[in-house]
């Protein structure tokens, strides 16, 4: 084991560090392979990698690593027979001990841990082979740009078309203006001013009624001189 690096997991582990400041404390252990014993605590199955793609599709597996058990991720190739004499770390059980030849491939900020690959040939890398052996080759998707709407200009109206507006919209208000002086009422009778027609109506009674008591009054006096 290197004490080197069990001495650089020591001190990443002290505080939280940022992702530039754990690579150049690791920088001089990166892409040199080695030796790990480690204890195996879980796998899961890669997804994508920010390292080396040719790790997507693979495992990755979460071991402590040292006294000090450090947790770090070990991400395994997806194709377990790359060469012949090579033997398959998994299937492991937890708390199983195993040994693997890894490299460095950086820090991981998010999970305040180091991040170790499966040392593996150059050939069987994404760069040089454009994505085999189980890696995903980057896909470029175009996307359409999207305009804006394109403004069209408003039809002018016709001097006709202008006037009839006008026209119709002068008649509507007269008709409402109408309308509104004749509410709840009906037609006023010939000769009546307009607003008084409920007092016209009042004097026509009162004068009838008076006539009907003169009348009245006139025949009783003519029937007692009789």
């Amino acid at each position: 084991m290197n004490e080197k690096l069990l001495s650089a997991l020591t001190d990443l582990s002290a505080r939280k560090f940022g992702s530039e400041e754990g690579n150049e404390m690791l920088s001089t252990f990166m892409k040199k392979p080695m030796k790990l014993r480690a204890t195996f605590v879980s796998n899961d199955r890669t997804f994508t990698s920010r390292y080396e793609k040719s790790y997507v599709d693979g495992q990755t597996i979460l071991a402590l690593l040292g006294e000090r058990e450090h947790e770090i991720a070990i991400l395994i190739h997806p194709d377990s027979n790359w060469k012949e004499d090579h033997k398959p770390v998994l299937p492991l059980n937890q708390g199983d001990v195993f040994e693997i030849e890894v490299e460095v491939l950086g820090y991981n900020s998010l999970h305040q841990r180091v991040t170790f690959g499966e040392f593996i040939p150059e050939k069987m890398r994404s760069g040089q082979n454009g994505g085999g052996f189980g890696s995903r080759p980057d896909v470029t998707v175009k996307i359409p740009s999207v305009q804006p709407p394109v403004e069209r200009p408003k039809r002018r109206r016709k001097a006709e078309e202008t006037h009839d507006l006008e026209e119709k919209n002068r008649t509507r208000f007269v008709q409402e203006e109408d309308k509104s002086k004749n509410m709840g009422c009906g037609a006023l009778p010939s000769g009546l001013p307009e607003g008084n027609y409920l007092k016209w109506i009042i004097v026509f009674l009162s004068l009838s009624l008076l006539a009907f008591v003169v009348g009245y009054a006139i025949r009783l006096i003519a029937n007692i001189f009789n």
